[in-house]
């Protein structure tokens, strides 16, 4: 094509190209083709379904038969192998059955004893061939003599005996009970021979001489190893020692010709190696022929140091053999197929060849430039659809080529303006570049101008900047190409001339058609030359003009140099404005610097007064902050003291009044027995006497409530976390207060869900719950009482709900105060000291734990207690209990006999966690049943109270029989103990006595210890040897409190002395040598820890044992005591039960 946009024809038409050679034709490529590709994919389609597909799990016909046929082989190998070994099993029972018969064995010690050898030795020689003619598959029995290596008997000669030199006749003396297997050559023929032999032995466990039960291996083995097999014509199985010696026949003649022999020749095969070697499995390999075969091999291990195995194969070429033919019939089909795909091939090239061919010429027809020719084929497929398409390109062609000329031009067109616009992103880059490397504003103005003046082909150039003080006017700053003094203004106004125009536009202004008599002149070496144009630019930056350039030049002003000056307008505008900013700054900064020197001065002396001036306001805010300090500590002192005392006033004024109303019924009751005398109405005294005896009780309790309270709050109370099941824990917790239920007509409900053990105090959350409990039964008149225990996850839930008159909200957290209910006036229906739920909230922040309340008036009361899974265990401060380490030898048995199953469950765990062994008894015969049955545990815990035979009477019972006249015994009872019922008890030497209801962990098991103590370790006063009617010295110098324990020993039958201080007791003790001594330990003159003290340090009384009776229950108290030499303790107020106990224990025994 040229410029005008025709079509011109080629320099040189191409050359026709020559027709296609006969290998070169469609028919043949395709044909060649047809063949190339699909006999490959079908030899490599018959190559793999016969061999397999590689890195698949395809492993062709080939393999598939294979693998059939290892699986073949497994099911063959395991069928013999479990058949042979049923047969030796089989083989050993013959000879354990005839080695054991009792005839056989006393006719063989009578011929070796030498009694009627003849007979004897024909009967057993007649029993053995019964036992042959009977197992028929032994060729013949024989029975040894294993001191002289003889034959006894033997059915084989019966008449000849004969030393035995077979090599396995040498272990023969040291085999056990059960029967061998052994193999040796037969010397008559080929075959081996098998022995079974089986020591016979007398009851004494002598062996006296060996059973040999002998078998042709051949006959025995050949059936097992080749019957019912399915191996094919050269397939075949065989056995084989350790030692790799065959031990039947084999199918095939060796390499070298030979039959082969029973345990002469050996098989050194893949499989046989592997067989013996103690493994099992199945692979390809060579046989002993060298013929490929598929081998099975299985070891047989049936004595110690004997081992056999055996080798399972089949020939490969005949497994295969049904294959090979399948591959023949496969070939032949493959090749017919081939044959047909040919003629097909050829058929079909033919057919599409010549409408190609015919296409073709035409084709180079139109290439050649004949761009009127058509082809014109009617064919009805793709040739047709082909022709039809090359004769609408040939009409397109055609009109595309006048199309191509006309955008051949406008693409020129676009070109040469984009040529342009490069060209000015160049002048733009570039004019970028002489900006950016300016250094101030003179070097801008000068770099910036000249530039602009080389990229618009102008000769004058002049910069006006805007004046700083007056707006409208510009001065000129710079210019090129004249005379500044001859021909530029100094300075322009903003509304006047090119000027104005260009600024009101904000653009390039252009004057053109400048006339001849202009005076603005640019002188040449030639004259002076006439501009033809003269541009006024404004620079504006953040739409502020900061000043206007102007440039004339000789030449008319093209359009690239009009859409250059509009980038390159904001770019030197840019510049302009840093470059400005830039010169103020360096003024400021100069006029700073010249008032800095002025201020400096005059700072150096306001600084030494601003420093005073800090000082001493420094000092007088320290002073302030110290005068708000002491007043705010003042006035939360001031709070504290106000609130200590309001607590304590009220605190004082609860327990006065809870101390009043029981003291006051004491003291009236008591002043109106003394008043009336006693004796008058014994009805009425006995039930003054009960309220005096509760009221006293209500009195300490409430004093133990208030000690409580004052170990927590003073941070005595101690803790003693150990693993406790909780499940266990509210069991035992809700049995304990079911009578209390009971006796109110309400149903006590446990409900619990499968939780884990918690490391805790136990005893701390058994009084929690006891005080919800008991609060909850108290203001409870009827329905139901609940206690659940649930997990919620990681905190283990204790729930008490129940159905009373409920609490509003605004009591929930009063009723946690001390001496609180929620009906507090004088007339309220519930007894109580207001002390229960500020314990157990206490209780509950020290273990970790929180109580919370849910609460309807008229609908019950929920209280929760909130325990952690795994508590802080740093707030939990271990004890020191003075109970005696776990046991560390063989558990002591102690025997249980109560008749609630309940108490039998938590004394059990008790004790079974601390290591004893427990027998449980439901009562009293039963329990001297198991006594007499069985062994005498080291302790007896015993209920008095039981239906049937009660504890007194297993108590008689125990000490009339020798076996338990000294077995210590542990009396639980609920029953309050009469006079005659105690004598009873101490008559039988019952040790120790402890009152249900108030029994806890740790004083259980010190009983128990205490009673089950070594006697090594027995203090030395507990052996010695006591008059028989040793008095009790009580030390006591309260009036009151003397006449209670004389009324007491009194009552138990002791007899005793009475001493006032603590030097006239240490003066009783050496005069009187008392059996025991009760000491008080505030006494005057001395009191009771030096007393006690100086008793123990004389050597002539310390063995007397010394009692603490004491009031005193706060932190350390029996430490001390015990630090001052005390051997027991009893707080008061005295219980009865108590002493009594404690006296059994350390008063020597009285004769009777």
């Amino acid at each position: 094509m040229n410029e005008s946009g025709h079509l011109e024809a080629p320099a040189e038409p191409r050359p026709t190209p020559d027709q296609p050679g006969r290998f070169r034709s469609i028919r043949s490529q395709m044909i060649a083709g047809f063949v190339l590709l699909f006999v490959p994919i079908l030899l490599l389609l018959e190559f793999f379904s016969i061999s397999g597909i590689p890195l698949t799990d395809w492993k062709g016909f080939q393999g598939i038969e294979i693998e059939q046929g290892f699986r073949y082989l497994d099911l063959v190998a395991d069928t013999k192998k479990e058949r042979l070994q049923r047969w030796l099993e089989d083989r050993k029972g013959d000879a354990h059955i005839i080695a054991h018969n009792p005839l056989l064995v006393q006719n063989l010690r009578l011929l070796q004893e030498g009694s009627a050898r003849e007979s004897t030795s024909k009967e057993l020689l007649e029993m053995l061939q019964r036992v042959q003619q009977t197992y028929a598959i032994y060729s013949w029995i024989e029975i040894a003599d294993l001191r002289e290596g003889v034959t006894l008997v033997s059915t084989r000669a019966p008449n000849k005996k004969g030393r035995i030199d077979l090599e396995w006749f040498k272990t023969a003396p040291r085999l056990n009970e059960t029967a061998s297997i052994h193999l040796s050559r037969d010397a008559t023929n080929t075959n081996g021979l098998l022995h079974i032999v089986h020591p016979i032995t007398t009851d004494e466990g002598q062996t006296i001489a060996l059973l040999i039960l002998t078998a042709d291996s051949e006959a025995q083995f050949g059936p097992l190893m080749h019957t019912g097999d399915g191996l094919g014509t050269r397939g075949e199985a065989f056995l084989f020692d350790k030692n790799l010696a065959i031990l039947t026949h084999l199918k095939h003649p060796l390499p070298d010709g030979r039959i082969a022999q029973p345990l002469h020749d050996r098989l050194q095969t893949p499989p046989a190696l592997l067989a013996i070697s103690g493994r099992e499995g199945t692979m390809d390999s060579l046989d002993y022929r060298g013929r490929p075969v598929l081998a099975a091999y299985r070891h047989i291990p049936f004595e110690q140091d004997r081992e056999w195995g055996f080798v399972v194969q089949m020939d490969r070429e005949e497994t295969l053999g049904f294959l090979n033919y399948e591959i023949r019939i496969v070939l032949m089909i493959s090749a017919t197929a081939l044959l047909l795909l040919l003629t097909l091939a050829w058929w079909m090239s033919s057919r599409l060849s010549r409408p190609i061919i015919q296409l073709s010429r035409v084709a180079e027809q139109f290439s050649q430039g004949d761009m009127n020719i058509r082809s014109h084929l009617n064919e009805r497929n793709e040739i047709g659809f082909l022709s039809n398409t090359f004769d609408r390109m040939a009409d397109t062609v055609q009109r595309t080529m006048g199309h191509l000329a006309e955008q051949t031009q406008q693409l020129n067109r676009a070109l040469e303006r984009q040529q342009q616009h490069q060209a000015i992103q160049e002048k733009v880059l570039q004019l970028s570049r002489v900006l950016v490397s300016a250094r101030g504003l003179k070097d801008l103005l000068a770099l910036g101008l000249d530039a602009l003046l080389t990229d618009t082909r102008s000769q004058v150039g002049a910069i006006y900047i805007r004046d700083e003080e007056q707006e409208s006017q510009f001065n000129l700053a710079h210019a090129i190409g004249m005379d500044q003094q001859d021909h530029l203004r100094a300075y322009l106004h903003d509304m006047e001339g090119g000027v104005g125009r260009a600024i009101q536009h904000k653009g390039p202004y252009i004057l053109e058609e400048i006339p001849p008599d202009t005076p603005f002149l640019h002188p040449t070496i030639a004259g002076d030359g006439v501009p033809r144009t003269i541009m006024h630019i404004p620079l504006i930056f953040q739409e502020r003009v900061l000043g206007v350039l102007v440039l004339a030049s000789l030449e008319a002003m093209s359009h690239d140099v009009t859409e250059f000056l509009k980038v390159g307008q904001s770019l030197f505008s840019m510049a302009l404005a840093d470059a400005l900013s830039h010169a103020r700054t360096e003024r400021m900064a100069e006029k700073l610097q010249q008032s800095n020197h002025e201020l400096e001065a005059s700072n150096q002396e306001l600084q030494a007064q601003s420093r005073q001036l800090r000082e001493q306001t420094a000092e007088l805010h320290h002073q302030t902050e110290e005068l708000r300090q002491q007043a705010r500590e003042l006035e939360l002192k001031q709070r504290q003291v106000e609130k200590a005392d309001r607590l304590k006033s009220e605190f004082l004024s609860n327990m006065s009044h809870e101390l009043r109303t029981p003291l006051n019924s004491v003291l009236t009751l008591s002043q109106l027995m003394i008043s009336k005398g006693v004796g008058k109405n014994p009805a009425k005294e006995r039930e003054y006497l009960t309220v005096i005896e509760r009221n006293g009780r209500q009195l300490l309790n409430l004093i133990n409530d208030i000690l409580d309270l004052s170990k927590i709050e003073s941070g005595q109370m101690e803790l003693t976390p150990v693993d406790m099941d909780p499940a266990d824990t509210v069991a035992r917790v809700i049995e304990t207060v079911r009578p209390l239920a009971e006796s109110k007509g309400l149903t006590l409900t446990l409900h619990t869900e499968p939780v884990p053990s918690i490391h805790c105090d136990e005893d701390k959350v058994r009084q929690i719950l006891l005080n919800l409990l008991s609060n909850a039964i108290k203001f409870t008149s009827k329905g139901e009482v609940e206690l659940g225990l649930s997990r919620d996850g990681g905190q283990l839930i204790f729930w008490v709900r129940d159905s009373g008159p409920g609490i509003a909200p605004e009591h929930w957290e009063s009723i946690f105060n001390a001496f609180t209910q929620v009906d507090g006036s004088a007339s309220r229906h519930h007894e109580g000291t207001g002390l229960g739920l500020t314990i157990s909230r206490k209780l509950a922040d020290m273990i970790g734990g929180r109580i919370q309340v849910q609460s309807t008036p008229g609908h019950g009361s929920t209280f929760t207690l909130i325990l952690p899974i795994q508590p802080r265990e740093a707030t939990l401060p271990i004890r020191n209990h003075r109970i005696a380490p776990p046991l560390e030898t063989a558990p002591s048995r102690i025997l249980v006999v109560d008749d609630n199953e309940v108490a039998r469950l938590q004394i059990r765990s008790v004790l079974e966690d601390t290591g004893y062994e427990v027998i449980e008894t439901s009562g009293g015969m039963e329990a001297l049943a198991a006594l007499d049955q069985g062994e005498i545990p080291a302790l007896v815990i015993l209920d008095l109270m039981m239906p049937g035979m009660d504890g007194f009477e297993v108590v008689h019972q125990l000490r009339a029989q020798p076996r338990t006249a000294h077995l210590p015994i542990l009396v639980l009872t609920a029953k309050e103990l009469n006079t005659g019922e105690r004598g009873m008890l101490i008559r039988n030497r019952v040790e120790e006595l402890i009152q249900k209801g108030r029994l806890n962990r740790d004083q259980l098991l010190t009983c128990i210890r205490n009673l089950l103590a070594d006697p090594k370790t027995v203090p030395p006063h507990a052996t010695r040897a006591h008059p028989a009617a040793s008095p009790v010295l009580i030390v006591e110098d309260k009036a009151d409190n003397l006449l209670a324990l004389t009324a007491i020993l009194d009552d138990l039958g002791h007899s005793y002395i009475t001493a006032g201080n603590g030097r006239e007791a240490i003066d009783k003790t050496r005069s009187f040598k008392p059996g025991l001594v009760l000491m008080d330990m505030q006494l005057p003159i001395m009191n009771g820890f030096d007393a006690t003290r100086s008793i123990k340090g004389d050597p002539a009384i310390k063995g007397i044992p010394v009692i603490a009776v004491t009031a005193s229950a706060m932190k350390g108290d029996q430490e001390r005591m015990i630090a001052a030499g005390c051997d027991d303790y009893i707080s008061k107020p005295i219980d009865l039960t108590r002493l009594s106990t404690l006296m059994n224990k350390w008063l020597p025994a009285r004769h009777e």
